[in-house]
């Protein structure tokens, strides 16, 4: 029998899973531009923002055959192409500025790791210290990376974007047969049809798989950050630059620093508004009861032995009284008291 998928998987000091804080993410791997000293300071904006961790990503451009092939992407000034080979080339970064990148993420208090499209790079990740790897949506189905990932021991995130569920499933069993059940599926997509996003996927998945499952959010659109969260996400990766109109590959979609306190604010109100399941009144509205709801009431004056009737009675404010679901009980019976008009009855009176 095929292990079951850890529900809670730590990284660094920190739980991924139900009842726990949704784990947030600053993805700055494309809008570091290969640029160590960007990097730093987007790793201390994600920090002082109240990110749970900064992700990069470790791409190696050798693995494109077609050198000659163009990237397509959007920016402030309108669309833009690139070299893919080229543009890939321009983010990586040496073995010695890694270790640097890692040790400013400690200094500053939040957790590193960083996507990684290639085998050969995973064992200078965890020279640096990473808490994770993530797998990119492209990356799913590349066995030999899927499996040497796992080998390391470390939780994996994985985006979905075009995989579906026999993709997954197979992951999930490469990561099992080398002893790791510590993985976090990430929905995304890559479409602006809102009937494509299937956003239910997150519960869908939750249910199928027994893991926690995150979010990748494709741009600045908000609401699908707090959809997510309503619908169970436990993670949330969100871009981050240090400037949107960076003519470059993801910066448009992405937060700049002024944003990011404001969203991470966005987000811890919103799964502190899921509450619990049930029907539970908040303290506020258990105190206007007392002053709003209705409880039984004269209307005219009652004599002693006198039936109840609609006539004499109905429910008024306070609802300090007995409640007006109990009206049937009183009606036809005689009062055991004379009552003035605007009397609230009690239990006494029949």
């Amino acid at each position: 029998m095929n292990a079951p998928l850890s529900p809670r998987p730590h990284v660094g000091g920190h739980a991924v899973g139900d009842g726990e804080p949704v784990f947030c993410v600053a993805e700055v791997g494309t809008t570091a531009n290969g640029d160590p000293v960007k990097g730093k300071e987007l790793i201390r904006v994600a920090a002082e923002a109240g990110f749970d961790a900064v992700k990069f990503q470790t791409i190696d451009p050798e693995q494109i055959s077609d050198k000659t092939a163009v990237y397509r992407y959007q920016t402030l000034g309108g669309p833009a192409e690139e070299n893919m080979y080229e543009m890939f080339k321009k983010l990586v970064f040496p073995p010695d500025q890694w270790t640097q990148l890692a040790d400013e993420a400690r200094r500053a208090g939040i957790l590193f790791f960083s996507s990684i499209d290639y085998p050969a790079g995973v064992d200078m990740l965890l020279d640096c210290g990473v808490e994770a790897f993530k797998i990119g949506s492209w990356d799913v189905t590349y066995e030999p990376l899927v499996a040497r990932v796992a080998k390391a021991g470390k939780p994996i995130f994985f985006d979905l974007g075009p995989v579906d569920l026999s993709d997954v499933l197979r992951f999930a069993d490469i990561c099992r047969e080398h002893g790791n059940t510590d993985l976090v599926p990430v929905h995304d997509f890559h479409t602006d049809l809102p009937g494509q996003m299937h956003m239910r996927t997150i519960p869908f998945l939750k249910r199928t798989l027994g893991c926690p499952v995150g979010f990748s959010a494709p741009g600045r659109n908000h609401d699908l950050d707090v959809m997510a969260v309503a619908l169970g996400a436990n993670m949330l990766e969100k871009r981050v630059t240090l400037d949107r109109a960076t003519q470059a590959h993801h910066h448009v979609l992405c937060l700049e620093p002024r944003e990011c306190r404001p969203w991470i604010e966005r987000i811890r109100f919103a799964e502190a508004s899921l509450g619990q399941e049930g029907l539970t009144p908040s303290d506020a509205d258990r105190r206007d009861a007392a002053r709003y709801f209705r409880s039984l009431c004269a209307t005219a004056p009652i004599r002693r032995g006198q039936p109840f009737s609609r006539d004499n009675l109905d429910g008024k404010r306070p609802g300090t009284g007995i409640p007006t679901f109990y009206l049937n009980i009183f009606l036809g019976r005689p009062a055991r008291r004379d009552i003035a008009p605007d009397t609230l009855l009690e239990w006494d009176d029949l």
